[in-house]
């Protein structure tokens, strides 16, 4: 089949990140997934230390990296660190996703616009060679709002408030990508090759209907799955 990769992400509390960390420990790829959420607080913290003009000095060299180290602060926030980040770092972040996709031989990825990334590579074929899946993780707000709720960082909201960050939340994302890319509707499902809702699964479930929906794909496309997209645990 030669060289793999895979895009994830989901709506807020569909345990997307938390589903990429467990594809890539089932199929036994050597790494967690790069998550492009992790440099938006690396970097929002350094604006936070030492301002912009500082941050904005670093590199796609340096953010790639930031993606291969995977070292993800605890604050900021993702949902209040990408209120403000800079637009500029937020196209070098994507640029540097770019480049792991089209170099690195098995992947996973999680960020938000990690689909359109691999739909813009498909289109130019910058990487014949590669075959990429892209996975969205859907979830019942009710549900999804619940599980934010989990989280430490949330405690002591009730389950209106934490719907309503997460609507403000998406209408601001939205808004920042039809600024950087045109694109109306980043999260519509006609964007990705499979759509999965989690609302109903638990970590293992969700692990099991994914790889599920990967064979299903291939088989769609008249195509055996790849050894290297089976797992091998569990």
């Amino acid at each position: 089949m030669g060289r793999l990769g895979a895009g994830i992400t989901g709506h807020p509390g569909s345990g997307s990140t938390t589903l990429g960390k467990n594809m890539a420990k089932a199929v036994g790829w050597p790494r967690r997934p790069y998550y492009s959420g992790g440099v938006v607080r690396y970097l929002s913290k350094k604006k936070e230390d030492f301002g912009e003009e500082e941050a904005l000095k670093t590199s796609v060299a340096e953010i790639i990296a930031l993606m291969e180290v995977g070292e993800v602060p605890d604050q900021p926030k993702i949902a209040d660190a990408y209120r403000d980040f800079p637009p500029e770092l937020d196209l070098r972040i994507d640029e540097a996703q770019a480049t792991l996709l089209t170099t690195v031989d098995f992947d996973l990825h999680e960020g938000r616009m990690v689909w359109y990334l691999i739909k813009r590579i498909r289109e130019t074929g910058r990487a014949l060679d590669k075959t990429f899946i892209t996975i969205f993780c859907t979830v019942n707000p009710a549900i999804g709002a619940w599980r934010l709720l989990k989280r430490p960082e949330n405690s002591g909201k009730t389950i209106r408030q934490m719907l309503q960050e997460t609507e403000e939340r998406l209408r601001w994302e939205a808004e920042r990508y039809q600024h950087l890319y045109g694109i109306k509707n980043h999260l519509a499902p006609e964007n990705f090759d499979i759509v999965l809702d989690t609302s109903l699964l638990n970590e293992e479930e969700a692990v099991r209907q994914v790889f599920k929906e990967i064979e299903r794909w291939f088989e769609k496309r008249g195509q055996e799955c790849p050894e290297e997209l089976k797992p091998k645990v569990g």
